[in-house]
């Protein structure tokens, strides 16, 4: 997998860049806007910015003069006047900082599940005899048509299948069970389960290593759920829990910038060695 200096990630499987990062790159799109107005409305004066380029035909040169009855204060009045330039409600940028969690959370949700949904559709593509499954997935496929969850019936079932050699693994079906588990309550527990139930070992190892990127996405979605729940009203949210700080020093635990950071990196590990697993074909023994 690589990254341009566009930060948009690309594969040399088509299969993967097409269903999965494609996905994933145009959220991030959305949210790089998103965020660039942010970045306006938290520039000096931001409201101008957006009135500016609506209203520029109408200065004149005559306006940009400064005759004798008119000192410089009351030309920039002036032009300001012409430009319609409204300063801006401070509830409003603190609504924007809020819906940037809500953004974050839905990369994070839809491109989870879009990638478990490309590992679904890769095994069960694969035409896999049972026998031919790493123990994980067997275990995975027999607790999805079974509903064992119990070990001691869990290993009857696999001590039965292990004697049929000829039986082929299909999970393609567990899409729509899986994104149900999912919706709203995804967080990095919930990443780690999913990949523990392929055997990405070495996913879940790397991304354990990421505490910070880990705790920045737990705290979105908590916040998430607050909002969704109306725990926060967003301007009361945006204006006592959040933070914008370009400097280098950022509080790392609110600052908007810093969530998003780790948003990405937190995604960008899962999905390098997502690739990995379904490149080196790992759910076979």
């Amino acid at each position: 997998m690589n990254k341009d200096n566009n930060n948009q990630l690309s594969s040399t499987n088509i299969a993967y860049q097409q269903d999965v990062l494609d996905k994933f790159n145009e959220r991030i799109k959305e949210i790089e806007l998103f965020f660039d107005l942010i970045a306006k409305f938290e520039a000096v004066n931001p409201a101008q910015l957006i009135a500016v380029d609506d209203n520029i035909e109408l200065i004149t040169e005559n306006d940009l003069l400064i005759s004798t009855d008119n000192n410089v204060e009351m030309t920039v009045r002036n032009i300001l006047s012409k430009l319609n330039i409204i300063s801006p409600n401070i509830d409003l940028i603190n609504i924007f900082k809020s819906n940037s969690v809500l953004l974050l959370y839905n990369l994070v949700e839809s491109t989870v599940s879009n990638t478990d949904k490309f590992i679904l559709q890769t095994i069960t593509n694969a035409n896999l005899l049972y026998s031919q499954a790493t123990p994980k997935i067997k275990i995975f496929w027999i607790q999805h048509i079974s509903k064992f969850n119990k070990n001691q019936y869990l290993d009857i079932a696999i001590s039965l299948l292990d004697n049929i050699q000829r039986l082929q693994i299909n999970i393609e079906k567990q899409v729509n069970d899986n994104e149900k588990e999912f919706q709203g309550n995804l967080d990095p527990k919930t990443v780690d389960e999913l990949l523990d139930n392929y055997g990405i070992e070495v996913t879940k190892t790397q991304m354990m290593q990421q505490e910070t990127e880990r705790r920045a996405v737990k705290n979105i979605a908590t916040w998430r759920s607050d909002l969704a729940h109306g725990k926060y009203s967003f301007a009361e949210f945006g204006r006592n829990k959040l933070r914008y700080n370009t400097s280098g020093n950022r509080d790392r635990e609110n600052d908007i910038l810093f969530l998003k950071s780790s948003c990405l990196l937190f995604l960008e590990f899962f999905l390098l060695n997502v690739e990995t697993y379904i490149e080196q074909e790992l759910y076979k023994q």
